[in-house]
């Protein structure tokens, strides 16, 4: 079963609300991680639900050892684990733990951009939050399960109602009258027009969070829509549905960028990588940076704010946990080590070099006059550079040429590249002469043919531009280099 609300803020409330039903006259327990936002909080706080916030390790999971010692004074109701940053918790231990105790697992993936390996696998509710990583002004998903501790069967998922009605049961709640609650079309409305003006470049100034925990609501931060999710959203989420895969290529590209000119490249060198996914297993909610400690991440946050750059610090502590930093030493640590920089898709990998221009020292440029051109290759050359380069493609073999020159009629050139007279790189080039131009393409090339290093790649690419491209010399060059998709190489182009 599954059901859609405006925020994921209002799926907690309605699962609670679900749970003091079995339980009318008791005040329902809810266990937080107290590495959670505030804010995220202020529904369940008007309900007056009891919040116990346990301690994580410096994984980001539940430190089970304090969990076991805090549940034989106040075992949970309800356990919320959070998926962090878009990365799975293992969530195995934590659905056994739930089950001992009888509380219902509730996983917490509005940092998901969609449903991956290790999440939604063990808990009772699964919530996500598209319009946290999606140009949504709202959407919330929340999703039960029948296989998680709670084992709901038929009659217990009967008992949660149509998914229809969830939203239309939290409005006749009392809670609305404790929270200051927007009407939406405001709200879309406020949202779109200030889309607009970001788009046109004329928004305000980024608002920087403090580093430094206070433990303060931020009241300006709460406002909530009602239950419902609006139509506006609704209609949007039916266009983006076909985009993810877009979204989590253009993620990609924007983590490999971040992490280039901020660690490799910059003068920042105390800065270190928090979680990253391999290949594409799970989608990056934001880019985040470890440092040491407080006062190294402070320095260096203020040194990218002072840049103008859009950094931010995640969460915002309950002043539970600000109260009692010594049984929450990993949450104040992780808030205070590190600090984080966006990656949503309407970025642009300009904005991105444009924004870190004053702290990105770059390659000191080399020289190419070490490097020439020799054309003509013959095909015994060419097949024995394509055995002796290991990974080849199609489109740089011998045969492709011969085929693009007898059907579709282009000059087919191929070149080796060497330094020092070494041969280093070979590339296939196809030509064609237009009315006032020459057309030059190379597919999948240069391909080199030893140490395939940063330095050499760069060097190999540059060296193609200047010798075959220029309006000058009456030429358009299209080039699709063959190069790992690194930050670096995403610099380079």
């Amino acid at each position: 079963m599954d059901g859609c609300f405006s925020h994921s803020a209002w799926s907690l409330v309605r699962v609670v609300l679900w749970r003091q039903q079995y339980s009318p006259s008791k005040n329902i327990i809810i266990w937080v991680p107290d590495y959670f936002c505030n804010s995220s909080l202020r529904l369940l706080r008007a309900l007056n639900a009891n919040l116990i916030f346990y301690p994580i390790n410096h994984n980001l999971e539940p430190d089970y050892k304090a969990c076991r010692d805090l549940a034989e004074e106040t075992p949970p109701d309800i356990f919320v684990l959070v998926h962090y940053f878009g990365c799975p918790t293992l969530a195995a231990s934590t659905k056994d733990f739930c089950a001992k105790h009888n509380a219902w697992l509730l996983e917490d993936a509005a940092h998901v951009l969609r449903p991956v390996s290790g999440v939604g696998k063990y808990g009772d509710f699964i919530i996500y939050s598209p319009h946290k990583l999606l140009p949504l002004p709202d959407g919330a998903v929340l999703i039960i399960r029948s296989d998680g501790p709670g084992q709901f069967d038929t009659e217990k998922l009967h008992n949660f109602g149509p998914n229809s009605a969830w939203t239309k049961d939290l409005s006749s709640q009392e809670i609305l009258e404790r929270v200051p609650v927007q009407n939406s079309i405001k709200y879309n409305a406020e949202w779109l027009f200030k889309r607009i003006i970001q788009k046109s470049g004329l928004g305000p100034k980024h608002k920087v969070s403090e580093f430094i925990e206070t433990g303060k609501e931020d009241v300006k931060a709460l406002a909530l829509i009602k239950p419902e999710l609006s139509y506006l959203s609704r209609i949007l989420l039916g266009t983006l549905r076909n985009t993810l895969a877009d979204v989590v290529r253009t993620r990609k590209r924007h983590q490999l960028l971040w992490d280039h000119v901020l660690v490799e490249e910059s003068n920042l060198k105390l800065l270190s990588l928090a979680s990253r996914p391999k290949q594409r297993e799970w989608t990056p909610y934001m880019a985040a940076f470890a440092t040491k400690n407080e006062n190294i991440g402070l320095r260096i946050f203020e040194s990218l704010e002072s840049h103008g750059l859009p950094v931010t610090t995640w969460p915002d502590l309950a002043p539970e946990v600000c109260a009692n930093r010594d049984l929450h030493e990993n949450a104040w640590k992780l808030r205070h080590s590190r600090f984080y920089l966006p990656q949503h898709q309407s970025l642009r990998s300009k904005d991105i070099l444009n924004a870190v221009f004053q702290l990105y020292t770059g390659n000191v440029s080399r020289a190419l006059e070490q490097f020439d051109l020799k054309f003509n290759a013959t095909r015994e050359q060419w097949n024995s550079m394509m055995y002796q380069v290991g990974q080849s493609n199609l489109l740089q073999s011998w045969a492709y040429g011969q085929s693009k020159s007898k059907i579709e009629g282009w000059k087919v050139s191929r070149i080796v590249i060497c330094k020092f007279k070494k041969p280093v790189a070979f590339a296939q080039i196809l030509e064609k002469q237009f009315a006032f131009f020459r057309l030059i393409r190379i597919n999948r090339g240069p391909l080199l043919l030893e140490d395939s290093n940063p330095e050499m790649q760069e060097d190999v690419a540059k060296l193609m531009v200047k010798k075959l491209g220029g309006w000058k010399k009456g030429r358009l060059f299209i080039f699709t280099p063959e190069l790992p998709l690194t930050g670096k190489i995403l610099v380079l182009m």
